[in-house]
């Protein structure tokens, strides 16, 4: 893994708390202008409410869909870590040669152990 991408993988909380952020405020903008529409709807006419929803809110829209997928479809630092380090641990034999090891350990002091104990008791 080179330092670059150890970095990017780092900074990708910070870079999810912006889109985070970016989202929330264009999901108030969008939510305080469909209400000022409403509260205006009377004064304006209909074609200039219109022409405005169609240049403005669209737009809006369109960037709080972008910034709610890039939320949904991007892991966070920790969940990136876990998809470069778990294939490298499973596929490693030597860590697999492990656990077999330590049951053979675990078993020969747990003999030895109630050996004692039976002799002890006796």
């Amino acid at each position: 893994m080179s330092a670059l991408e150890l970095y990017w993988i780092l900074k990708l909380d910070s870079i999810l708390n912006l889109v985070t952020f970016a989202t929330v405020i264009l999901g108030i903008i969008i939510i305080c202008t469909y209400l000022a529409l409403i509260i205006s709807a009377g004064t304006y006419d209909n074609e200039k409410i219109r022409s405005w929803k169609d240049k403005y809110i669209k737009k809006l829209f369109i960037g709080f869909f972008i910034c709610s997928t890039i939320l949904i479809f991007t892991p966070n630092t920790t969940d990136i870590i876990m998809l470069k380090t778990i294939p490298k641990i499973t596929n490693n034999e030597k860590i697999q040669q492990m656990p077999e090891k330590l049951i053979e350990i675990v078993d020969k002091q747990l003999d030895k152990y109630l050996g004692k104990n039976k002799e002890g008791g006796k």
